[in-house]
């Protein structure tokens, strides 16, 4: 029964993607770029979440708490059953595209739009861009799409899934959740299911907080203190307008145009808001970058609909295509230039056999590439590491401090690219790195200042008295 339900749905695809040429081009090109894109080297945080996916599933030995786990927990499932980690990294990103095309579908039916204008929209060089470099912002844009398909429709379970899934995929999405009252007729059974659902679907995550660290709030708290609280006092920059431009690029004349001629409703306000909110995200982020703004293409191609609605579908086809596959090929020649492919493979050598614990400043990459590495300390603690019997492996790109100073403590290695620091005579046995954010600064901090700060993830994020509360149930 089951197989002959999924033959039917593959040739209601096939059917699908046959009448809508336009679509299914858009769609291919955009699927074999985000393939290629993540062929061509290391991103950063997409390893991550690889990494994260290796130890719930598969008893890896790295494990970052701070971030959200849906994108972890795909690539886990895929890699389940395919084996090894890296197809499941792109079967991660075929169903990523494949989602946010069947959301724009939806959001599309749902606000009475032309499905292929608007996806040709909502497509613009930034998304391809950015959309999988990093790992999530094109996952979460999807189920926002979802979340605002279902919002204005009366289906609060169905808006209340895709909200949380969003907020799986990254925490920062969950001050959205304000949205919810721009429902018509809203009223406390609403607003109890919106809210019970999205709990429902953390909840596997909270235990899993709680079994492995003993609260049910640490990667939330975690990921708060290292993106905004510890960095709001010295790392704090200024908004850049580059970063609107690059984010908004040819959407932002349409969008002008398009509000011009709109008549605002709820949904309209809503859509606003939802601006507003990503653009207020950004500014409150101690430090800017402009894939913050990612959410932004939405509201933009959504007033920009309004404009280009009018021309005639023949013009719209030819100039959609047309200006995606220029623009296409201009990032695709300017992607690494940019700097979002984070790290080429072929910048790591063999460090040699690691029968000890290494510490450095390409500590996920390093884990990536099958390495037992901490996350590189300060330079004040490098002569505690070295003591414990730390390899430090400092790769030069990128690193702030004078190359020279490092010649004062032992050196085992020198490369052109990096240099091995530790000592013969001591070997640090290897051991999981799955400590939280929280617990290591504060051990950095006491260790250099003997100062401490709130490791409690609750009291952290100022849940204290909540928290208290369940435990005292």
């Amino acid at each position: 029964m089951g197989r002959i339900k999924l033959l039917k749905k593959s040739k209601e695809a096939a059917n699908f993607f046959m009448e809508n040429k336009l679509i299914a081009f858009l769609f291919l090109f955009a699927t074999v770029f985000f393939i290629y894109q993540h062929s061509l080297g290391i991103s950063w945080d997409f390893a991550s979440y690889s990494l994260n996916a290796e130890y719930i599933f598969f008893g890896g030995d790295y494990f970052e708490w701070y971030r959200a786990p849906l994108a972890s927990f795909l690539i886990g499932v895929f890699t389940f059953f395919v084996l090894p980690l890296k197809v499941g990294e792109y079967l991660y990103i075929i169903f990523t595209s494949s989602v946010f095309l069947y959301s724009c579908i939806k959001f599309s039916e749902s606000f009475h739009f032309d499905k292929t204008l608007f996806y040709a929209l909502m497509l613009n060089p930034f998304v391809v861009l950015i959309g999988l470099a990093v790992g999530t912002e094109l996952l979460t844009l999807s189920f926002l799409l979802l979340f605002f398909s279902y919002l204005f429709s009366g289906t609060k379970v169905k808006s209340g899934a895709s909200f949380a899934l969003a907020a799986l995929a990254r925490y920062s999405t969950l001050p959205y959740s304000i949205l919810i009252f721009f429902t018509k007729n809203l009223n406390k059974k609403h607003l109890f299911l919106f809210f019970a659902v999205i709990i429902l679907f953390f909840l596997p995550w909270f235990l899993f907080n709680y079994f492995h660290t003993g609260n049910f709030l640490t990667s939330i708290a975690d990921s708060q203190a290292l993106n905004v609280k510890y960095r709001m006092d010295y790392l704090f920059q200024m908004p850049s307008l580059l970063d609107f431009a690059m984010a908004g690029n040819l959407l932002i004349p349409f969008f002008i145009l398009g509000i011009r001629k709109t008549k605002f409703g709820r949904k309209e306000f809503a859509m606003i808001s939802f601006l507003l909110l990503t653009i207020l995200f950004y500014i409150y982020t101690p430090v800017k970058v402009e894939r913050y703004l990612f959410n932004i293409i939405l509201p933009l191609a959504y007033f920009s609909y309004f404009y280009l609605k009018d021309i005639k579908r023949a013009e719209i086809a030819f100039s959609a295509i047309t200006i995606f596959s220029i623009m296409g090929l201009i990032v695709l020649s300017t992607m690494v230039s940019v700097g979002y492919l984070s790290l080429p493979k072929e910048e790591f050598y063999d460090l040699g056999e690691q029968n000890c614990m290494w510490a450095s400043n390409q500590w996920v990459p390093l884990n990536y590439l099958g390495y037992h590495i901490k996350e590189m300390p300060r330079e004040e603690e490098f002569s505690y590491y070295l003591d414990e019997g730390y390899r430090l492996v400092i790769f030069y790109r990128g690193y702030p401090s004078n190359r020279s100073s490092l010649k004062k403590y032992p050196v085992i290695r020198e490369h052109l690219e990096y240099i091995v620091l530790g000592n013969p005579d001591k070997c640090k046995e290897i051991h999981k790195v799955d400590t939280t954010y929280l617990y290591n600064l504060n051990r950095t901090i006491f260790r250099i200042h003997n100062e401490s700060i709130e490791t409690d993830p609750c009291r952290s994020i100022g849940f204290g008295t909540i928290c208290d509360y369940f435990k005292f149930l």
